[in-house]
């Protein structure tokens, strides 16, 4: 990667078992530039973790839910780059 591929992240915080998060993993794996992805929750599903690894994402399960603050948080802190 180059260094203006690896300045930032994309965090993507799915709350339960959203129908969305599938099609958002795709768009953004399809991007030109690869970044890190990561997908952070405080409640993970069955399939979660089999559908990260299908997009190559990494996933952060964290707890106890408490609430989309402490959830925005954490996903902020899961970045692996300064961006």
């Amino acid at each position: 990667m180059s260094s203006a591929a690896t300045s930032h992240s994309f965090v993507v915080l799915a709350y339960g078992a959203s129908s969305y998060v599938d099609e958002c993993l795709a768009s953004l794996a399809a991007q030109s530039v690869r970044v890190p992805i990561v997908v952070s929750t405080s409640t993970p599903y069955a399939g979660l973790e089999q559908l990260c690894e299908r997009h190559g994402v990494s996933l952060q399960v964290h707890g106890p839910n408490g609430g989309i603050g402490h959830d925005w948080n954490v996903a902020y802190t899961s970045a692996t780059t300064d961006w």
